[in-house]
């Protein structure tokens, strides 16, 4: 039974993942709103991140207030009410622009007007008595069969109002700077009127709460619009279309759902909260079921070669199908392959132990042998002794009795010839050594000399040239240079 193989455990579903493959049949969706499921096995990851995206901005949409709800409806007609934001945003923009703009010339003249006449009159008589003042025209006119001056009389009211550094304006750049503020408060007054109609109308703040400059605390609420604005594009959207691109008929879905009197996107935001999200969640089970059961498809398909009787029962488990049998049959497979992982490695073990040396002596077979059969004390369930020490004392009654059979005489032999061999040894390592040791005391010039002797011995050969005694004279004085570098000259 221990040789026949049992399946990997890769081969085999966890409890798990085979109650996933039978309950991927009671996780029924509504066939009318999906199609193409099966496209989504392994993405069970990308339906919880789907639905923590609509849920991040559910949460954010309950965080709107009205003004932002407002903005934010329409946002979704481009061409209608997104218009009037769009121009509010803009004209919000082209006063600040034009305020920074005029503010030199408003810190040098410091000009004030009031209220009356209303500014659109005063504007057109500021701009009247400048283009008078850049044709040469004088401020004050002399009077007819008069020699006094005057300001003329349909521009005296206005004029007697306006005051530049706390007195009445002369120049044209002051009469500039008039005009310039005119131009500023008429421009607030219309954007007034736009930001109340559609902010103040609708729990926002009033255009006059906003201070003194209201286009600035109005500029702090333009980017909060352009996002409400924009929330549908950039938030609610994208994940109706990532959804719609996982096989979900959304506006079949939407049908489906309750009219809502706040309008279009009260009634999706309403569906998906109540209703969607319970479909997200049997989808994922879905999904996941039909993986679990592609993957006891497979895993049968694998068992199929194992006959062992634990993986029989096993796959019978399977084709039932059977949880509580599954998981009782997968525990006796597992334990079997934990059984036969442990006969394994006993019959490795004792193929070790009962091998023999490359000489051919045995290690210890006969034990071996017992153990594998179970012969006499070696078949109780506990080792009779400490398997360590019977070991130990194993190899060194071996090495006791290698050693016995070892002849003392050619031991004596073989000790005798090494002394031989290390006296000879030692004789050539001084001659080495003493030889070294002069090399190291003898100088380049001597060397040099002792070279030139040899050289001038062989010039002199058998003795018989012309020049032979000038050649002994010459290696006599080269001995006496060279003679300390041999030690017997």
């Amino acid at each position: 039974m221990a040789t026949r193989s049992l399946p990997p455990a890769g081969f085999i579903l966890s409890p798990d993942e085979f109650s996933q493959a039978l309950e991927a049949k009671q996780a029924e969706i509504d066939a009318r709103l999906w199609e193409n499921i099966g496209s989504l096995v392994g993405k069970e990851q990308d339906i919880q991140e789907l639905a923590q995206s609509f849920r991040d901005a559910i949460t954010e949409f309950n965080g709107f207030g009205r003004w932002q709800l407002a903005a934010l409806d329409a946002g979704r007609d481009h061409a209608g009410a997104r218009r009037s934001w769009d121009e509010l945003i803009r004209e919000i923009k082209e006063l600040r622009e034009l305020h920074a703009g005029y503010q030199p010339g408003f810190i040098k003249h410091y000009p004030v007007i009031v209220e009356e006449p209303t500014v659109e009159i005063q504007k057109k008589i500021a701009e009247e008595i400048l283009v008078h003042l850049r044709n040469g025209g004088e401020l004050r006119e002399r009077k007819s069969f008069s020699f006094s001056r005057a300001i003329r009389k349909g521009w005296r009211v206005a004029y007697e109002s306006w005051r530049v550094n706390d007195r009445a304006p002369e120049a044209v750049e002051e009469f500039v700077a008039i005009e310039r503020l005119l131009s500023i408060k008429i421009k607030r007054a219309a954007i007034g009127k736009i930001w109340d109609r559609l902010m103040a109308s609708n729990a926002g703040p009033a255009f006059a709460d906003l201070g003194e400059n209201p286009e600035r605390g109005a500029d702090q609420f333009a980017h909060q619009i352009t996002e409400a604005l924009n929330w549908l594009d950039l938030r609610w959207f994208p994940p109706i279309k990532k959804l719609c691109a996982m096989g979900c008929h959304w506006d079949r879905f939407l049908s489906l759902q309750p009219f809502h009197k706040d309008g279009e996107t009260l009634r999706s935001i309403v569906a998906v909260d109540k209703k969607l999200f319970a479909e997200l969640r049997l989808l994922e089970k879905r999904v996941l079921g039909l993986g679990a059961q592609k993957k006891l498809e497979g895993a049968f398909k694998q068992l199929e070669p194992f006959d062992r009787p634990e993986v029989v029962e096993l796959r019978r488990a399977m084709q039932l199908p059977n949880a509580v049998g599954y998981q009782q049959a997968r525990k006796k497979c597992v334990e079997a392959a934990e059984r036969q992982a442990t006969v394994l490695r006993r019959n490795e073990l004792l193929g070790r132990l009962g091998r023999r040396t490359p000489s051919g002596m045995p290690i210890a077979e006969e034990w071996a042998a017992s153990i594998r059969n179970r012969v006499g004390v070696h078949g109780k369930p506990k080792p009779p002794g400490d398997a360590t020490e019977a070991w130990e004392w194993r190899q060194l009654n071996d090495e006791l009795e290698r050693r016995g059979t070892v002849d003392l005489g050619e031991v004596g032999g073989r000790i005798a010839a090494i002394h031989d061999e290390l006296k000879r040894t030692t004789c050539e390592l001084i001659d080495q050594r003493a030889w070294a040791g002069q090399v190291r005391r003898t100088s380049l010039k001597q060397r040099q000399a002792l070279m030139n002797w040899l050289d001038t011995v062989k010039r002199i050969g058998k003795g018989t040239g012309k020049r032979v005694p000038q050649y002994r004279r010459e290696a006599q004085r080269l001995m006496e240079e060279c003679r300390t570098a041999v030690p017997v000259w």
